[in-house]
């Protein structure tokens, strides 16, 4: 399930991941960079909906549950974490999307 961006990874911070997107909506900002620590170490299939909120917070809803990731690369299209949940409420299917 690695998201291997290779750039300036930064361990899974909860304060910095919701500090850094009220900033730093629309540019590149350290979520990408968190991504990999975030995936394997702290999101787990079957993680329930309640534990991931307690985790990343509210979701922004953009696209279902999902956390905007602002710009990355391209500068022109923002990226999304996704998060997929079966019918109990627990995590099934975690992606990226630049959208």
């Amino acid at each position: 399930m690695a998201y291997d961006y290779h750039e300036g990874k930064l361990k899974f911070d909860k304060r910095l991941w919701t500090i850094n997107w009220s900033i730093r909506q629309m540019g590149e900002n350290d979520r990408h960079y968190m991504l990999d620590d975030l995936v394997d170490n702290h999101l787990t299939i079957g993680m329930d909906s309640i534990k991931v909120k307690e985790l990343l917070g509210e979701p922004e809803r953009d696209f279902g549950f999902s956390y905007n990731l602002g710009l990355y690369r391209s500068g022109l299209d923002p990226t999304f974490l996704i998060l997929e949940f079966d019918d109990n409420g627990k995590l099934k299917r975690v992606k990226v999307e630049t959208i």
